[in-house]
Protein backbone atom coordinates (compact mmCIF):
# COMPACT_ATOMS: atom_id res chain seq x y z
CA UNK A 1 0.00 0.00 0.00
CA UNK A 2 1.66 3.45 -1.01
CA UNK A 3 2.72 5.78 1.89
CA UNK A 4 4.35 8.97 2.41
CA UNK A 5 7.71 8.52 0.86
CA UNK A 6 10.80 8.26 3.60
CA UNK A 7 14.35 8.09 2.55
CA UNK A 8 14.71 4.34 3.01
CA UNK A 9 15.72 2.94 -0.85
CA UNK A 10 12.26 2.47 -0.95
CA UNK A 11 9.84 3.85 -3.40
CA UNK A 12 7.54 4.07 -0.71
CA UNK A 13 4.44 6.46 -2.68
CA UNK A 14 4.32 3.27 -5.43
CA UNK A 15 4.99 6.01 -8.10
CA UNK A 16 7.68 4.17 -9.41
CA UNK A 17 10.41 6.29 -7.96
CA UNK A 18 13.20 5.19 -5.08
CA UNK A 19 13.47 8.03 -2.63
CA UNK A 20 11.72 10.70 -4.82
CA UNK A 21 11.56 14.43 -3.71
CA UNK A 22 14.80 14.34 -1.11
CA UNK A 23 12.94 12.95 1.84
CA UNK A 24 14.21 13.90 5.07
CA UNK A 25 16.69 16.38 2.71
CA UNK A 26 17.31 20.50 2.64
CA UNK A 27 18.08 21.29 6.38
CA UNK A 28 21.58 22.80 7.20
CA UNK A 29 23.67 20.74 8.70
CA UNK A 30 27.85 20.72 9.90
CA UNK A 31 30.19 18.60 7.89
CA UNK A 32 32.80 18.11 10.45
CA UNK A 33 35.58 19.49 8.26
CA UNK A 34 37.13 23.13 9.21
CA UNK A 35 36.20 26.47 7.52
CA UNK A 36 34.17 27.22 5.23
CA UNK A 37 34.17 23.13 3.97
CA UNK A 38 31.80 23.03 7.76
CA UNK A 39 29.01 24.42 5.96
CA UNK A 40 26.35 21.40 4.10
CA UNK A 41 23.00 20.49 3.38
CA UNK A 42 20.98 17.34 4.53
CA UNK A 43 19.97 15.09 1.56
CA UNK A 44 18.79 11.87 0.74
CA UNK A 45 21.53 9.43 -0.43
CA UNK A 46 21.20 5.86 -1.05
CA UNK A 47 18.57 5.71 1.41
CA UNK A 48 19.86 7.40 3.97
CA UNK A 49 19.86 11.30 4.92
CA UNK A 50 23.61 12.38 5.08
CA UNK A 51 25.61 15.88 4.96
CA UNK A 52 26.50 16.90 2.14
CA UNK A 53 29.53 19.57 1.82
CA UNK A 54 28.37 23.15 0.13
CA UNK A 55 32.07 24.80 -0.42
CA UNK A 56 35.21 23.75 -0.80
CA UNK A 57 38.95 24.55 0.19
CA UNK A 58 40.14 27.44 -2.14
CA UNK A 59 43.50 29.57 -1.98
CA UNK A 60 43.41 31.56 1.72
CA UNK A 61 42.36 35.32 0.96
CA UNK A 62 42.44 38.35 3.51
CA UNK A 63 38.57 37.92 4.52
CA UNK A 64 37.95 37.04 8.23
CA UNK A 65 37.32 33.43 6.96
CA UNK A 66 39.01 30.13 6.74
CA UNK A 67 39.12 29.59 2.95
CA UNK A 68 41.43 27.17 2.84
CA UNK A 69 39.54 24.32 5.41
CA UNK A 70 42.82 24.02 7.22
CA UNK A 71 41.19 25.54 10.77
CA UNK A 72 43.03 28.60 10.76
CA UNK A 73 41.59 32.00 9.51
CA UNK A 74 43.71 34.35 7.20
CA UNK A 75 46.56 32.54 7.46
CA UNK A 76 47.89 33.86 4.04
CA UNK A 77 51.67 33.74 2.75
CA UNK A 78 53.85 36.44 4.27
CA UNK A 79 51.23 36.78 7.26
CA UNK A 80 53.32 38.23 10.33
CA UNK A 81 56.24 38.94 8.05
CA UNK A 82 58.63 41.73 8.70
CA UNK A 83 57.90 45.05 6.65
CA UNK A 84 58.85 49.07 7.25
CA UNK A 85 56.05 51.14 7.59
CA UNK A 86 57.79 54.49 5.73
CA UNK A 87 57.22 56.15 9.27
CA UNK A 88 60.12 57.61 11.79
CA UNK A 89 61.39 55.72 14.68
CA UNK A 90 60.33 52.82 16.23
CA UNK A 91 57.14 53.07 14.28
CA UNK A 92 59.16 52.37 11.48
CA UNK A 93 58.94 48.79 12.28
CA UNK A 94 55.91 46.42 10.84
CA UNK A 95 54.76 43.60 10.63
CA UNK A 96 52.32 42.49 7.62
CA UNK A 97 48.69 41.93 8.98
CA UNK A 98 45.37 41.15 7.12
CA UNK A 99 43.19 44.16 6.56
CA UNK A 100 40.73 45.58 3.86
CA UNK A 101 41.11 42.22 2.32
CA UNK A 102 44.89 42.72 1.81
CA UNK A 103 48.03 42.49 3.69
CA UNK A 104 49.34 45.62 4.74
CA UNK A 105 51.99 46.75 6.92
CA UNK A 106 51.28 47.74 10.30
CA UNK A 107 53.15 49.04 12.67
CA UNK A 108 54.38 47.26 15.87
CA UNK A 109 54.63 50.33 18.25
CA UNK A 110 52.95 53.59 18.38
CA UNK A 111 54.56 56.91 19.15
CA UNK A 112 54.72 57.22 23.09
CA UNK A 113 56.76 59.74 24.89
CA UNK A 114 60.74 60.27 24.50
CA UNK A 115 62.84 58.42 27.13
CA UNK A 116 66.96 58.17 27.18
CA UNK A 117 66.95 54.65 25.47
CA UNK A 118 68.57 54.84 22.03
CA UNK A 119 65.07 54.94 20.39
CA UNK A 120 63.01 57.37 18.82
CA UNK A 121 60.39 56.76 20.73
CA UNK A 122 58.07 59.85 19.56
CA UNK A 123 58.39 58.70 16.09
CA UNK A 124 59.87 63.01 15.08
CA UNK A 125 63.13 61.21 13.55
CA UNK A 126 65.23 62.49 16.22
CA UNK A 127 66.83 59.74 19.20
CA UNK A 128 66.43 60.82 22.89
CA UNK A 129 65.15 64.93 22.10
CA UNK A 130 64.46 66.64 25.34
CA UNK A 131 66.23 64.15 27.74
CA UNK A 132 68.27 65.54 28.58
CA UNK A 133 72.35 66.37 27.25
CA UNK A 134 74.93 64.21 27.01
CA UNK A 135 75.55 64.00 30.91
CA UNK A 136 72.09 63.14 31.55
CA UNK A 137 71.33 60.63 29.01
CA UNK A 138 74.71 59.27 26.55
CA UNK A 139 72.44 58.98 23.72
CA UNK A 140 70.79 62.08 23.65
CA UNK A 141 70.87 63.48 20.20
CA UNK A 142 73.34 66.93 20.34
CA UNK A 143 74.47 68.83 17.40
CA UNK A 144 73.51 68.90 13.98
CA UNK A 145 71.66 65.45 14.91
CA UNK A 146 68.94 67.45 17.54
CA UNK A 147 67.78 69.08 14.70
CA UNK A 148 67.18 65.75 12.60
CA UNK A 149 70.19 66.20 10.18
CA UNK A 150 72.32 63.34 9.74
CA UNK A 151 75.63 62.85 11.63
CA UNK A 152 78.87 63.89 8.91
CA UNK A 153 82.25 64.74 9.16
CA UNK A 154 83.39 67.72 11.23
CA UNK A 155 83.72 70.69 9.62
CA UNK A 156 85.57 74.24 10.89
CA UNK A 157 81.50 76.33 10.85
CA UNK A 158 80.71 76.45 14.38
CA UNK A 159 78.54 73.20 14.73
CA UNK A 160 78.81 69.93 15.83
CA UNK A 161 78.44 68.20 12.17
CA UNK A 162 79.27 64.68 14.19
CA UNK A 163 76.94 65.12 17.05
CA UNK A 164 79.92 63.95 19.70
CA UNK A 165 78.98 67.07 21.52
CA UNK A 166 82.10 68.60 20.36
CA UNK A 167 82.31 71.85 17.91
CA UNK A 168 84.71 72.15 15.32
CA UNK A 169 87.20 69.58 17.31
CA UNK A 170 90.21 68.59 14.98
CA UNK A 171 90.36 71.96 12.84
CA UNK A 172 93.48 72.88 14.55
CA UNK A 173 94.71 70.62 12.57
CA UNK A 174 94.32 72.50 9.55
CA UNK A 175 97.20 75.26 10.72
CA UNK A 176 99.69 72.68 12.09
CA UNK A 177 103.10 73.47 11.45
CA UNK A 178 101.95 77.42 11.01
CA UNK A 179 102.37 78.85 14.87
CA UNK A 180 99.14 80.08 14.55
CA UNK A 181 96.24 79.25 17.00
CA UNK A 182 92.85 77.67 15.21
CA UNK A 183 91.22 79.90 13.03
CA UNK A 184 87.78 77.84 14.49
CA UNK A 185 88.20 79.90 17.85
CA UNK A 186 86.58 82.14 15.87
CA UNK A 187 83.54 79.73 14.53
CA UNK A 188 82.32 79.34 17.63
CA UNK A 189 81.12 83.39 17.81
CA UNK A 190 78.18 84.92 15.94
CA UNK A 191 79.56 86.61 13.04
CA UNK A 192 82.95 85.62 13.17
CA UNK A 193 82.87 83.78 10.07
CA UNK A 194 84.41 86.36 8.04
CA UNK A 195 87.29 86.55 10.80
CA UNK A 196 87.33 82.40 10.02
CA UNK A 197 87.91 82.77 6.29
CA UNK A 198 90.50 85.39 6.60
CA UNK A 199 92.77 83.29 8.68
CA UNK A 200 92.58 80.54 6.19
CA UNK A 201 93.89 82.84 3.43
CA UNK A 202 96.45 84.25 5.46
CA UNK A 203 97.71 80.98 6.73
CA UNK A 204 97.18 78.68 3.33
CA UNK A 205 97.13 81.72 0.93
CA UNK A 206 99.68 84.86 0.49
CA UNK A 207 100.35 84.96 4.52
CA UNK A 208 102.96 83.20 6.86
CA UNK A 209 102.81 79.66 5.61
CA UNK A 210 102.61 80.93 1.75
CA UNK A 211 105.89 82.70 2.32
CA UNK A 212 107.52 79.73 4.24
CA UNK A 213 106.84 77.54 1.19
CA UNK A 214 108.11 80.13 -1.13
CA UNK A 215 111.67 80.45 1.37
CA UNK A 216 111.86 76.41 1.36
CA UNK A 217 111.53 76.68 -2.61
CA UNK A 218 114.20 78.81 -2.92
CA UNK A 219 116.84 76.97 -0.58
CA UNK A 220 116.29 74.34 -2.72
CA UNK A 221 117.08 75.45 -6.01
CA UNK A 222 120.17 77.01 -4.42
CA UNK A 223 121.43 73.79 -3.11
Amino acid sequence: MASVETCNGEDDDCDGVVDDGDPGGGGMCNTGLAGVCAAGVEACVGGSVVCVQQNFATAERCDGVDDNCDGDIDNVVGLGGDCATGLLGVCGVGRYQCGAGALSCVAVAAASAEVCNGLDDDCDGIIDDGVGDLSVCPSAAVGVCAEGAPATAEVCDGRDNDCDGLVDEGCDSMLSGTGLSSACSAAAVPGAVGVRWWWLSLVFGGGLYGRRRRAQSRRARSA
